[in-house]
Order: C-alpha cells, then structure tokens, then sequence
C-alpha cells in the first residue's frame, strides 16, 4: 500500500513526514549533488511544500519510509513550466491549470536500494500519483526526469511522453514528461502490477482504532486490495497422472499435424 498523506490527515505522519524531508536532502543534496535546494532544520523543502502538497509514502514493516513521492496540482504554479519552460516544445498538451497535476521529488531510499526490492514500489507510487489527480479531475500528470532514469521510468505500464527536447542541467540532463490519466491507464496500470484494486490509501483516524498502526492498515488493505496469492508450482507427480499425460499426447498430435482434423483444417 502506499499511503496518501493530505493536510487532512497529517497529524497522522509527524514521524514519517519530518523522515521524508531528511531522506529528500540526503537523496538529492548528498547523493545526487543539487547544491542549489534548500535546507531547513536538516530536511529539504521548497515553496510547493504548502497545504496543496499530497505525499505519497511506501513504508516498511516498522513504517520507516522506503519510496516517497509529492504531486500537488498546478494552477497555481508548477516546476516544468515556471523554472524550466525551454523543456516543453510548443503544440505541448497544457501542462499547467486544472486539468494538470504535478508529480516531483521522487526518491527511494538507499536501504531500500540494497536490498534489491526492485522498482515495484516506485511503480506504485506512480500509480498513487495518477489515482489521486484523477480522483481531483485531472487528465494528466506532469514532471521532469533525468535522462539516465528515463528507461525506468517508461518502463511502467502507463503512456509516459516527452514534453520536448531533452536538455542539460547543473547536474545532468533532464526532460520534461507527462502521463495522461483516464481510467484505461489506472486499468492498464493495476493490471500489470497484478492488483485487485487502489494502490493508495488516504488513512484516517479510525483506521489506526481498528487496525493498530500504520503497518497494520497496509496490511489489511492489500489483503483486499494487493495482489493474488501466486499458487504454488504443481509437484511432479501432479504432472504424471495418466490425464495429464493422455491430454499433453492429444495435443502434441494435434500440433504436430497427425490428427485427422488438422490435417483438413478443422
């Protein structure tokens, strides 16, 4: 599950939200080198960190964060266009006003990275992203991305595009991208992440009453709402019954051309 972090239900995430602006200035001041970001009381922030400002948060066992994700709408402002309009070429979809949201600051963190969970979570918090701007009306998401994670980021099962010609930055070189949402992409989207329903949760107070914790309202929601339980491969002695073998000689002929129909076209 990856949680939906709201002015509504800040309160909530003290813990997580202040670990999130101190693993933002590690991710992208210490490791990635952006001198240039801004540092308060040992976390990153900058002016879109505002009321508007949706987080969205995959948490471990002991909800310590592992990937982390803001999107916030843009009419009021918006990194691509504001700060980096030589990004978007003209004929480009309108990626600002409310039809708009914008996806930044993403980041894993590096024990996450370790321990080679892979870019599943990532994927998920795309996929939050995208369910809470079309939850708010919009038809598309916007952001920027380095170009050396370009492949992974259009390798998720949604229709990433350019909004122009790639450019170097102070540290790189970065594109502009949008997604479009609509309800084939969140379809599309849970489909191939194998799940049964949302992949983010807005918890409320509640939640915790029943549930315990945070960890334990994931738990519950991904029972309902993660994926299938893979079934176990069958034994070998599931595969030698005298049907299972009869039927795999049916069809080899089959295939193989020797059966009478086949051989007439039926």
């Amino acid at each position: 599950m990856i949680h939906v972090v709201t002015l509504k239900n800040r309160h909530l995430y003290t813990a997580q939200l202040a670990e999130m602006h101190e693993l933002r200035r590690i991710h992208f001041v210490e490791e990635n080198g952006w001198s240039d970001l801004k540092v308060v009381d040992g976390g990153e922030v900058d002016q879109f960190d505002d009321e508007r400002a949706v987080y969205l948060l995959g948490l471990d066992d002991q909800n310590r964060i592992e990937v982390g994700l803001r999107v916030r709408p843009t009419d009021d402002g918006c990194i691509l266009t504001d700060s980096f309009p030589h990004l978007v070429a003209p004929g480009s979809p309108e990626l600002r006003g409310g039809e708009a949201w914008e996806m930044s600051r993403i980041f894993s963190t590096y024990a996450y990275r370790r321990n080679r969970r892979g870019g599943r979570r990532v994927g998920e918090c795309f996929l939050a992203a995208m369910e809470v701007a079309h939850a708010h009306g919009a038809r598309r998401l916007v952001g920027m991305v380095d170009m050396q994670l370009y492949p992974l980021a259009s390798n998720i099962a949604w229709d990433l595009r350019l909004t122009g010609l790639p450019a170097p930055y102070a540290f790189g070189v970065m594109a502009g991208v949008y997604a479009p949402v609509d309800e084939r992409v969140l379809a599309q989207m849970r489909e191939s992440f194998a799940r049964r329903g949302p992949a983010g949760y807005e918890i409320e107070a509640e939640d915790l009453t029943l549930c315990g914790d945070l960890a334990g309202v994931a738990r519950m929601f991904d029972r309902a709402c993660g994926p299938a339980a893979v079934p176990p491969p069958p034994t070998m002695d599931a595969l030698e019954t005298p049907g299972v073998i009869a039927e795999a000689a049916a069809l080899y002929a089959y295939f193989d051309g020797r059966r009478a129909e086949r051989r007439l076209g039926a």
